[in-house]
């Protein structure tokens, strides 16, 4: 691998410049025309700082520990199961926040929770301020217990929540579904549809939020039908929903709890010569990369944005380990977004 040296004499610099120009904390203590160049030769050359120096040299470890929820790791209770598309949705989750790091020369050391109770058990033996700078928690649960662990050792730490949590006392980070669920039903208004259904689970925190979400726009716009709310918990429900409704369907679009819902209603209404978007329009909730591309249902859907969530949560971390863990407690929302495709 080129040296530092070997940079700083291909640029005509001292190293002492180059170190600075690879230093985020000392780069503006050279010009922006050399610090482009060198880092443009760094970049060429594939240079990576020697983590050992920089860690001795700053006092921190360069590394940090990401603990993922259960549901990654998890086999579905009943197969098919509307939760299988859930590791798909973190792996983008896990690629943001490890493509962010490594531009910030930081390893991420991944621990999945292998159990769904008993989280303080698992983490709390493995906080230790010698061997990380700072803990990303993906929708676990912050216990008071675990939280004073976290202070004690002066480890910052950021949460990935499903939605906004006011019981939990730190930084968090979340997708504002409103925003693009809201621009999914406008989107429906203004194509004529009049009878708008939505089908969720009617269990899970995201099936309450979304359904509480479709509920607040059309009594708004008086449009709202409790009849044209449908709840099935598993894959053989909804096939015998569909089944069972009588067509010409009852509804003109239909607004899906995540995109796994939206697939199978997809697939089954063409089998059964239901025309989509046609007949019936049909948007997805998650952007799940498993359902786009040839050969697949293509789905209209709200985009979660979970690499994104990903890199922000890394890059909220990383401001909290410059500024110190009793950092201001910050609540960050991205907004989600309607994708059109080729269901709605």
């Amino acid at each position: 691998m080129i040296s530092l040296k070997t940079i700083a004499q291909e640029c005509g610099v001292s190293a002492m410049t180059v170190s600075r120009a690879l230093d985020e904390n000392k780069r503006n203590q050279i010009s922006a025309e050399t610090r482009k160049k060198i880092l443009e030769v760094a970049e060429k050359n594939n240079y990576r700082s020697n983590k050992a120096a920089c860690s001795l040299r700053d006092r921190k470890t360069y590394n940090i520990m990401l603990f993922t929820s259960f549901r990654m790791f998890s086999v579905p209770i009943a197969v098919p199961d509307f939760d299988a598309h859930f590791g798909c949705l973190v792996g983008d989750f896990l690629r943001g926040v490890i493509s962010t790091a490594h531009e910030h020369n930081y390893d991420v050391k991944l621990e999945p929770l292998l159990r769904q109770d008993d989280n303080d058990e698992y983490i709390l033996p493995l906080l230790d301020k010698r061997l990380t700078d700072g803990v990303i928690f993906q929708r676990i649960p912050i216990s008071q217990k675990l939280k004073s662990r976290l202070q004690a050792q002066n480890i910052p730490f950021v949460r990935e929540a499903g939605a906004p949590n006011i019981e939990y006392d730190c930084t968090e980070i979340y997708v504002d579904k409103q925003s693009g669920f809201y621009e999914a039903f406008e989107y429906l208004c203004k194509k004529n549809h009049r009878k708008i259904a939505y089908i969720g689970d009617g269990i899970s925190d995201n099936a309450v939020e979304n359904l509480q979400i479709f509920s607040n726009f059309f009594k708004l716009k008086k449009q709202y039908d409790p009849k044209l709310i449908y709840t099935v918990k598993n894959f053989f429900e909804l096939q015998d929903l569909l089944n069972g409704l009588s067509y010409p369907s009852p509804f003109s679009a239909l607004v899906c709890q995540n995109d796994c819902y939206a697939d199978f209603v997809v697939r089954t209404l063409r089998k059964k010569g239901i025309r989509v978007p046609a007949d019936v329009a049909v948007i997805g909730f998650d952007n799940n990369p498993a359902f786009v591309g040839e050969g697949r249902s293509n789905l209209t859907t709200i985009d979660n944005f979970w690499k994104e969530k990903g890199e922000e949560c890394f890059n909220m971390l990383y401001e909290i380990i410059k500024r110190g863990a009793n950092s201001r407690i910050c609540k960050k929302s991205i907004p989600s977004k309607l994708i059109l495709r080729e269901t709605a």
